[in-house]
């Protein structure tokens, strides 16, 4: 039985169906939602640390999503954690705070493709 989702979001269109797919699983199941994004700098020798441009703030981003997802009914929460050139292993790290059992996430197109990818953690 699932208890804690944690699903990583940006604003690709993969992210938004990780989303959707972890919400009707939290919805089915009575979980909760972590709804994690993880601020990503990039370091570069040649000055300051920078990050991917997005058509919102993460702000803007997470509070749109967890407000979405808790009308239709689903507790969701939205942490915002820094990360220096690993955003995976931010998104495990919290996966363990939150002893979830399930990861959800999307991958952009310009890896492999595109899609989602669900993985338990192997905590039941």
């Amino acid at each position: 039985m699932l208890r804690r989702i944690v699903v990583a979001l940006d604003d690709s269109e993969e992210s938004a169906r990780a989303l959707n797919v972890a919400c009707q699983l939290a919805r089915d199941s009575d979980a909760s939602v972590t709804v994690l994004h993880v601020r990503d700098k990039e370091i570069s020798c040649c000055g300051e640390p920078w990050e991917t441009p997005m058509v919102c703030t993460p702000d803007e981003l997470v509070a749109r999503a967890v407000n979405g997802r808790r009308s239709a009914g689903v507790d969701a929460s939205a942490p915002i954690v820094q990360s220096a050139g690993r955003p995976a292993l931010a998104l495990l790290d919290v996966a363990a705070d939150q002893e979830a059992e399930r990861v959800n996430a999307g991958w952009h197109p310009h890896h492999n493709g595109g899609g989602l990818h669900e993985t338990t953690t192997g905590r039941t």
